[in-house]
């Protein structure tokens, strides 16, 4: 009995190696990470060499962890069999993070049973997944984004939702085991020209198979200084110049307008900001205003030149002096006026009167007057006039010179057996005289009469 027993063990230690040795296995994996919140499976090739005669074979699990391929399939002698072995570790075992090692067996109708193992990883979502911390300059329109697998696993139709004060995109994807995928995100340049630079938050949440994780990283938005500048001028009475300036870049900046003008002009100038520094450089005047312009903010400085008042001097300045100029260099002046005269019988009747003065030496003067048409001549003068032309109806007086200084008056009385209402005009009286040797003519004032 105990020989037989003896016999039995070693005729056992010499046969099931051998039947093992019919197969040999080979394994390549595929995703051997498991994430703990989800339900994705262990995945590698597996490779089954037969190296015995033909026969079917089954794989079986030993832990209750579901493998699929199930079923039996034949292997002929001297040839190989892979396919995609999938591996299902049940909830209470995906709690557990790490290493995750289970015995499996391969049982021949004829090699018999050849036992083996699987190495898993079990992590979370979070361990799997990984952002970094990105940089962004000012003009640019587009960022890349990069995500990070960090495991050996496959992640398909993950949902990411990128959210930072600089830009947010949604997007979905889907990873290999330990890609990285660079993520191309429109940046809206307008809507940044607001913020200064810095660091700006970064949150990047994904969400899979109903399971989410939040990562947090940093936006470095990189600094530009920036300032642009305009200017308007216009007007011509009321000159007015408008300076602006705004802040293009993304950092506060200090600023500085300047403008000049004169201890004249100043008299007359406005400025819709009060200087903050008044300089008096001689005869010029230097203006300065100092600003602090936060990201995307501009300012304006208008100052208003009202020359009305100083071209309403210029101008009668320029008539007065023409009024000199005119007045010296004349050598005879008449002097017209015009003065109601009473009758006995109440009939309309003026005296006119025409002085004259000569401011130089002149010869052959001869003083022309008109008579207004709806009105007769009384026959009584002051001097009588040297020609009465009662068809062009003049009165001339001829003098044959005037000392320089020297004034003769000359009146006449015209009357209108019509009563005149209104305004009875005379035309402006006319000499002509000669003085050094030439001929010269003035006129008189205008004058009139009222009733």
């Amino acid at each position: 009995m105990g020989k037989g027993v003896l016999f039995t063990i070693l005729f056992l230690l010499i046969v099931i190696p051998l039947v093992s040795a019919d197969i040999t296995i080979e394994k390549k994996y595929k995703g051997s990470v498991i994430l703990s919140e989800l339900e994705n499976p262990g995945v590698f090739d597996l490779t089954i060499n037969n190296h015995g005669e033909t026969d079917t074979f089954e794989i079986y699990d030993l832990v209750g962890v579901p493998i699929t391929p199930r079923g039996k399939f034949e292997i002929k002698n001297g040839t190989s069999k892979t396919f995609e072995v999938r591996v299902f570790p049940p909830k209470n075992i995906r709690r557990i993070n790490g290493p995750f090692i289970f015995d499996y067996q391969i049982k021949g109708e004829k090699a018999g049973i050849t036992k083996d193992q699987i190495k898993l990883t079990i992590v979370s979502l979070e361990e799997t997944l990984s952002i970094d911390q990105v940089y962004l300059d000012y003009d640019q329109t587009t960022l890349s984004f990069p995500v990070h697998n960090l495991q050996k696993t496959y992640l398909e139709d993950l949902e990411l939702n990128v959210q930072s004060a600089l830009f947010d995109s949604k997007q979905k994807i889907s990873l290999k085991p330990y890609e990285t995928q660079n993520l191309s995100i429109p940046i809206d340049i307008e809507k940044n020209k607001i913020l200064e630079a810095g660091s700006y938050f970064l949150t990047a949440e994904f969400k899979l198979q109903g399971s989410k994780v939040k990562l947090e990283n940093y936006v470095s938005y990189a600094e530009k200084n920036d300032i642009s500048k305009a200017e308007d001028i216009g007007g011509t009475i009321i000159k007015s110049k408008t300076i602006t300036k705004q802040n293009n870049g993304n950092v506060p900046l200090e600023d500085h307008i300047e403008m000049t003008g004169n201890v004249i002009t100043r008299l007359f100038t406005s400025h819709s900001i009060e200087p903050s520094n008044i300089n008096l450089q001689g005869f010029a005047i230097k203006y300065s205003w100092d600003n602090l312009l936060e990201p995307g903010e501009s300012w304006s400085v208008v100052s208003r030149t009202n020359y009305t008042l100083p071209s309403i001097l210029i101008i009668l300045l320029i008539a007065i002096v023409t009024f000199i100029f005119i007045y010296s260099r004349t050598k005879l002046v008449i002097r017209k006026k015009v003065s109601y005269v009473k009758t006995k019988d109440g009939q309309f009747a003026v005296k006119v009167s025409v002085g004259v003065k000569s401011r130089a030496k002149v010869l052959n003067v001869k003083i022309i007057e008109h008579i207004p048409g709806a009105t007769k001549l009384y026959d009584r003068f002051g001097i009588r006039p040297d020609k009465i032309d009662h068809a062009n109806r003049r009165l001339i007086w001829n003098l044959q010179h005037l000392r320089s200084g020297e004034e003769r008056i000359f009146s006449y009385i015209i009357y209108s057996p019509v009563k005149i209402v209104g305004r009875l005009e005379l035309p402006p009286t006319i000499a002509v005289f000669e003085h050094l040797g030439k001929t010269q003519q003035v006129l008189s004032n205008r004058t009139f009469f009222e009733s």
